[in-house]
């Protein structure tokens, strides 16, 4: 042979360098880039650091805001998507409270008699303190607070209340605009009259909505009982949180009360502030999940024989690791071990 054929078996090693592409020239193999080094270094530590033991499932770092303007950003993409699909369990909330509207404009009439029948200067002045929830200032107010207390326990949690809180007040505001405009009713005091899709009516109660919307927001930051915590701790904790609904359910009846609205447009503030709230904190508690929550090694196949009493059986796992179980098919019985998913089948006797 006059020479060696290129990429024939023994001959020289090609060059994947210059401009002829890969494989058109020889010679010596090209000298490794600082760049490529460094991309080699940083997958070897990667990847023992993934190796030792107790790093592999320690949780990723948390890489959005819980509170400012990229929380706002944040939680209207997940309002949207909240809107746009609801969920089966949402669907049956506005199904109760649609319900629940509708058996309150049936008894509007008796429920105004007999607020008007059971009023009294007592209940009226306790009313109205009540009512000092429903105040626009409530919510800026309280989440001043929450900022300026962050400043002395530099924790997010203070800085995320705030947020929830100004976020859920202009929520329940919006949804209580929107209600007026689409249930456009007049006051008790002024007639009787339903209207729809009008400006300046009253079927949704504004202040019944701002008070209500602080109770989700207090409750997910600091009402819930902590594992470990004594009885006495938790009963001051569900106390407390007893204590906000009956202010938002005060301030919805003073309402009634004063004779400035129904009982169904009270009804439907108050679930419009909850409803606020609610979406706000499921928003920011489904954020921490997925970026808190350590995700899963890919899934890996395997199988192998088995031997049985009496016969071998085909194991087949779809786990991660070495976290995976199996359920064998012998003779109508199905033995499950723990961890993992997998599909086990086939004895022979």
């Amino acid at each position: 042979m006059a020479g060696t054929r290129k990429g024939a078996i023994g001959g020289p090693p090609p060059s994947w360098s210059g401009a002829e592409g890969p494989c058109r020239r020889w010679g010596p193999p090209p000298r490794p880039s600082f760049a490529g080094v460094g991309r080699a270094v940083a997958t070897s530590i990667a990847a023992l650091a993934a190796s030792l033991p107790g790093l592999s499932d320690a949780p990723p770092m948390r890489t959005d805001a819980s509170h400012g303007l990229r929380a706002v950003r944040a939680d209207a993409r997940d309002l949207a998507s909240m809107l746009i699909h609801p969920g089966r369990a949402r669907r049956r909330r506005w199904l109760w409270i649609a319900a629940g509207t509708g058996a309150l404009y049936l008894a509007r009439d008796g429920i105004r008699s007999f607020a008007r029948d059971h009023a009294s200067p007592g209940l009226t002045r306790f009313l109205t303190d009540v009512r000092t929830l429903g105040k626009g200032a409530v919510a800026p107010l309280g989440a001043a607070a929450a900022w300026a207390a962050s400043l002395a326990t530099h924790e997010d949690r203070e800085r995320e209340t705030a947020t929830l809180l100004l976020e859920s007040a202009a929520l329940s505001q919006m949804l209580a605009g929107a209600g007026q405009l689409v249930l456009a009713t007049e006051r008790p005091e002024r007639g009787e009259a339903i209207r729809f899709l009008r400006a300046g009516g009253h079927g949704v109660s504004g202040d019944a909505a701002l008070a209500a919307s602080l109770v989700w927001p207090l409750r997910c930051q600091y009402l819930l009982p902590r594992a470990g915590e004594g009885r006495a701790h938790r009963a001051i904790r569900r106390g407390t949180l007893g204590l906000l609904y009956a202010g938002a359910a005060l301030t919805a009846y003073q309402r009634i009360d004063q004779d400035k609205h129904w009982a169904p447009d009270a009804f439907l503030g108050m679930m419009a502030g909850l409803g606020a709230g609610r979406a706000l904190c499921e928003a920011h508690a489904r954020r921490k999940v997925s970026h808190f929550t350590p995700r899963p090694p890919p899934a890996r196949l395997r199988w192998r024989w088995e031997p049985l009493p009496g016969g071998i059986a085909l194991r087949i796992d779809f786990g991660a690791g070495a976290a995976y179980g199996q359920v064998p098919m012998a003779w109508g019985r199905q033995a499950f071990a723990a961890g993992g998913r997998s599909v086990s089948s086939l004895r022979r006797p």
